[in-house]
């Protein structure tokens, strides 16, 4: 649900509100067979079930002046996961419940250098969230080939990353920007080796900065041809 309010010619506040569910049943069942006899292989066979449930509110305020645009904005989200390993005849049951809070602000303004706006600067920052896949959250060992399993981890925590931009455009044809963000807790993959065999599991451990430069640009070659460039 959202909400706009404008306040003046200028001004304007929006608010709204945001909830999502999601529930995941995957089942992985095995099975060998030997002297034409099959059977349930209970050391691969695995159920894993993962509810998710997400509330957001938000709140912006922008403003439209003739040089001088402007908006900022907050957002919470609150994030309940909840994932259960169903056991077997020979896996125990195992399972899992994580509740965090977020903030994500949101800043934004652009200028006009002159009255004609052939010259425009802005200038935007954003924080944002990449949270785990459900399958990478699964705890159970999932075979590969003859030597490798992928095991989830139920202990992953969301990404997140921060990221700020400069950008300077010419009669709005001509766009260069300049940018820079930093990721904490990123998810990337772990290799252990236990008697021969390769166990893959994804871990927070991963980090880094980009920095970047780009270009963006409409030209009119002539009055029958145009071309659209990008540099980055």
């Amino acid at each position: 649900t959202d909400y706009t309010k404008p306040i003046n010619k200028i001004w304007k506040l929006e608010a709204g509100l945001k909830t999502s569910y999601t529930k995941t049943n995957n089942a992985a069942n095995y099975l060998y067979t030997a002297n034409n006899t099959t059977v349930v292989d209970y050391d691969k066979t695995n159920q894993f079930i993962y509810k998710e449930n997400i509330n957001a509110a938000y709140l912006n305020m922008s403003m439209e002046g003739k040089t001088l645009s402007m908006q900022a904005g907050l957002r919470f989200e609150t994030t309940v996961a909840d994932g259960h390993q169903l056991g077997n005849l020979v896996k125990p049951d195992s399972a899992f419940k994580r509740t965090y809070n977020s903030l994500f602000p949101t800043l934004y303004f652009s200028y006009k250098l002159d009255t004609a706006a052939n010259n425009q600067i802005g200038l935007n920052y954003g924080r944002r969230i990449d949270r785990p896949y459900y399958q990478d959250l699964n705890p159970f060992y999932s075979p590969l080939d003859k030597f490798t399993y992928y095991v989830g981890n139920p202990f992953l925590r969301p990404a997140f990353t921060q990221s700020i931009e400069f950008s300077h455009t010419f009669k709005s044809k001509i766009t260069t920007t300049l940018g820079y963000s930093w990721i904490k807790d990123d998810v990337s993959e772990t290799i252990e080796i236990i008697n021969g065999t390769y166990y893959s599991r994804p871990a927070n451990i991963g980090k880094g900065t980009v920095k970047n430069i780009s270009v963006n640009a409409d030209l009119n070659l002539t009055k029958w041809l145009s071309t659209h460039v990008y540099m980055r």
